[in-house]
């Protein structure tokens, strides 16, 4: 399971939320991202099918506790098949029992909070921006840390 699960929800948000608001002059409403998550398939193995519930429930977990919106778990045997309706169900029952045995679902908190700033979503921010600034040939000679995008914050504001 890859380490960046753990924020890529966090991530989104911080892009989303400084692109509306300095690119659009958005609301505090539409700066809050909502998104949807679906357990990894390519992290199902076919060889150790039984241990998938577990690689399943994982990556549930991180993603309610990331504040996924939504949610759907894969079932155990799709990486060789068409879910069987025993899977379905086992895939069903990581979301309930997470929910009613430990209290928490995808989108239960209820309410967006604006993530704080930490080195990854700094690097992602500064790599999001870098691929999507669309710099003329003119900017191209410009030091880079001499660079700004009207409406964003120059670069060494927020750079990790």
């Amino acid at each position: 399971m890859d380490p960046e699960y753990a924020v890529i929800g966090r991530v989104a948000r911080r892009i989303w939320a400084v692109a509306m608001k300095n690119r659009y002059g958005a609301s505090e409403r539409s700066q809050k991202l909502k998104y949807h998550i679906q357990t990894s398939g390519r992290s199902l193995h076919a060889q150790e099918m039984d241990f998938n519930d577990i690689r399943t429930t994982l990556q549930a977990l991180i993603a309610i506790y990331d504040n996924c919106n939504s949610l759907h778990t894969n079932a155990y045997d799709e990486a060789i098949t068409t879910p069987t309706e025993e899977s379905v169900r086992r895939a069903m029952a990581i979301q309930l029992i997470i929910n009613r045995e430990w209290g928490v679902a995808a989108g239960c908190w209820g309410r967006w909070k604006p993530a704080t700033s930490g080195k990854i979503q700094e690097e992602s921010m500064n790599y999001e921006h870098t691929k999507h600034d669309g710099f003329t040939r003119s900017s191209a000679s410009t030091p880079s840390s001499t660079r700004t995008v009207p409406g964003l914050p120059a670069r060494s504001s927020w750079r990790a």
